[in-house]
């Protein structure tokens, strides 16, 4: 669980979507054959499929609507250990 965490937390940092479905998005399985006995994956995957089907449709009817996307602030760090937020090397409040 933390290194699936840890994986989308990069995106996250960086503004950038992450599509969702009911659980981590993932599927067990060595072989093409155990990945299709893995029936929650299967389901998993299906919707998450479905949301990033979704997703695109709604971001290119976004853009063809003329509606700009959110302005994401330059060099914003946190600092874990005071807990507090910087953006360009000032404390934000």
């Amino acid at each position: 669980m933390a290194a699936y965490e840890l994986l989308n937390q990069y995106f996250e940092e960086e503004g950038m979507p992450v599509i969702l479905s009911k659980s981590m998005n993932m599927i067990q399985g060595y072989t093409p054959k155990e990945v299709r006995k893995d029936e929650e994956g299967i389901k998993i995957m299906h919707l998450l499929g479905h949301n990033l089907s979704w997703f695109l449709k709604c971001k290119e009817a976004v853009i063809k609507a003329g509606i700009s996307f959110p302005k994401q602030e330059d060099n914003l760090t946190f600092n874990i250990v005071l807990g507090t937020l910087f953006a360009g090397g000032r404390k934000q409040i």
